[in-house]
């Protein structure tokens, strides 16, 4: 997000140097200011609180509205549709909220940060949710399984703002039975061939606190 900020700032003041390095240590003000609260925010919200407001970590302009389970075209359509008009939303919020902390771009370069959020937003989650669920329609025409897309989650720290995961679900009443194994074996096998597919992004490892996890689930 910083690296978009900072992009159209160098737009804005048209070659003005002083300028920028005005507009780019008032933007390292808001963003340092900011990074603190959202940590704070943060550490309430791995103890069970809710987010009580948006703290702009990067991340809440990208993260989706709700808990999306994606299984369909249908599913992943309406989940496209109702987060893009989520998106535009949020990411006026967001220009407010720059503006509302002393940092005035101006109109054409406000213009500019919007389309620079934008093209990344359609890039990463918007394109990746549309790729992995491709690569699940395709394995499930191959083998049927009960893995879904799940895009949904709150922002949290080093850009991971919304979980974009592969999951699966079991009934208690199934383990030890020979229906539970045969269940996980197909089920791991499609996150198995799906994340040799998509190495770059499900090959990384996050470990989270219990108490966190706790949060997600709940």
């Amino acid at each position: 997000m910083s690296g978009a900020v900072e992009g159209v700032a160098v737009e804005a003041v048209e070659g003005d140097k002083e300028e920028y390095e005005r507009l780019k240590r008032r933007y390292g003000e808001i963003d340092g200011a900011n990074y603190c609260e959202f940590g704070l925010a943060l550490e309430r919200y791995a103890k069970g609180r809710k987010m009580s407001a948006k703290h702009w970590n990067g991340g809440h302009v990208f993260a989706a509205s709700r808990e999306w389970r994606i299984k369909t075209i249908e599913q992943l359509n309406e989940a496209v549709k109702v987060e893009e008009e989520h998106f535009s939303n949020v990411l006026e919020e967001f220009v407010l909220w720059l503006k509302s902390r002393g940092l005035n771009l101006g109109g054409s370069a406000e213009e500019g940060l919007r389309r620079r959020i934008r093209k990344i937003y359609v890039s990463h989650p918007q394109k990746m949710v549309k790729e992995w669920c491709d690569l699940l329609l395709a394995e499930d025409k191959i083998n049927p399984s009960d893995v879904y897309l799940w895009w949904g989650g709150e922002p949290g720290k080093g850009g991971k703002y919304a979980l974009l995961t592969l999951f699966f679900e079991l009934s208690p009443e199934d383990i030890g039975t020979v229906t539970f194994y045969e269940k996980v074996s197909r089920n791991m096998r499609v996150i198995i061939d799906i994340a040799e597919r998509e190495r770059t992004h499900l090959s990384e490892f996050f470990e989270y606190e219990p108490d966190v996890w706790s949060v997600l689930l709940s």
